[in-house]
């Protein structure tokens, strides 16, 4: 098999909607590293590689990684954002840190703007919005190899991985809506920032993702 061709290869869906996997993570990463011809992955604005696995009219799987070094990272950086769909990320290794924000929508003293994001074949575009929100941190939890954790549509939220620290997550996406994502950006900002989701060349994909392999056989398979 070279590639994925149903999700349910990759993982099931709970009847409270939580994901289990049907393959370890060996096994997907074993996959993809054998056939990188057919899997591509492009460094997010915000610092790690975004890996589709397979997409469907329901749900999207991807790996996300951020490597130990050069992760790419885009300025300026506008971390705290929202999804256009619920995620799930299983933690594969590493540790990553999820933070969410309580919005005010109709505040007296704004902290944020609402950016909306849009995609143009490789580039993603924020512009500025007529609505401004003042944002507060909500709560902030760690996750380490073998937990998970969901973001609801919506829900605005930022995370953080500490610079060497090389951490994997399977972020299973699902109940999409047609509208488009926001990002909080400040008030004095410009109106539009352009970001470039470059390529990652395949050797380079290609150690990154054996790093992990060989970080995850230190472990439990989850």
């Amino acid at each position: 098999m070279p590639k994925y061709n149903s999700v349910e290869e990759i993982v099931t869906f709970n009847e409270d909607n939580s994901v289990s996997l049907t393959q370890t993570k060996d096994e997907i990463l074993n996959l993809v590293i054998d056939n990188l011809n057919f899997f591509s992955a492009k460094w997010h604005p915000l610092g790690f590689l975004h890996l589709p696995l397979i997409k469907n009219e329901r749900t999207t799987i991807r790996l996300h990684v951020w490597p130990t070094g050069n992760r790419n990272t885009q300025e300026p950086n506008y971390p705290i954002h929202n999804h256009l769909f619920d995620i799930e990320s299983n933690i594969f290794c590493g540790v990553i840190e999820n933070t969410e924000y309580d919005i005010n929508w109709n505040p007296s003293e704004p902290s944020h703007y609402l950016y909306d994001v849009a995609y143009e074949g490789q580039l993603s575009r924020i512009n500025k919005t007529d609505d401004c929100v003042l944002c507060a941190p909500k709560s902030s939890q760690c996750y380490f190899a073998g937990q998970s954790y969901r973001i609801k549509q919506g829900s605005f939220h930022a995370s953080r991985v500490d610079e060497g620290c090389l951490t994997a997550t399977l972020v299973t996406t699902s109940h999409h809506v047609d509208v488009a994502p926001k990002v909080l950006v400040g008030l004095n900002a410009e109106p539009t920032f352009i970001y470039d989701r470059v390529e990652c060349d395949k050797d380079q994909l290609r150690n990154v993702l054996s790093s992990v392999l060989a970080e995850c056989r230190n472990m439990p398979n989850i």
